[in-house]
């Protein structure tokens, strides 16, 4: 069995996420969903009979460690690379794919992050961040 994990779990662009920005042990991912558009039983058979949508969407959630306003600045910089639309928040992301065990590509919608300040350093001119979570939703 080929091992095709690259080392990364999330591109933007041609550019890696770095792992070390993120908390490992609380990401999370839910590959290729499936959309049920109905779903009911037969009258007769009792059998059940599924309609479900042929696109299959990923969603995963991305939980980040403190950081400072220079790492994201770097982040929102690495993002930048595969912004499509600005206003919607679409960005062309590649992701290892927990189903397939193989990276995969879509375009994503990342809704608004919220950020807490959690102590500013004045000595270093540094703004200090606590965890926060990233969402990517595909289209």
């Amino acid at each position: 069995m080929a091992n095709n994990f690259k080392g990364y779990l999330l591109k933007f662009g041609d550019v890696e996420l770095p792992n070390s920005y993120l908390q490992m042990d609380r990401c999370t991912s839910i590959p290729k969903q499936r959309e049920e558009i109905e779903a009911y039983r037969d009258d007769y058979s009792r059998d059940l009979i599924r309609v479900t949508a042929a696109g299959k969407k990923t969603k995963q959630v991305f939980f980040f460690r403190p950081l400072t306003h220079l790492q994201i600045q770097a982040l929102r910089a690495v993002m930048e690379h595969s912004l499509v639309n600005a206003a919607q928040r679409k960005y062309h992301i590649t992701y290892w794919d927990d189903e397939s065990m193989d990276y995969d590509e879509g375009d994503f919608y990342i809704p608004d992050i919220t950020f807490t300040r959690s102590r500013v350093d004045e000595v270093h001119n540094l703004v200090y961040y606590s965890e926060f979570e990233m969402h990517i939703i595909e289209y």
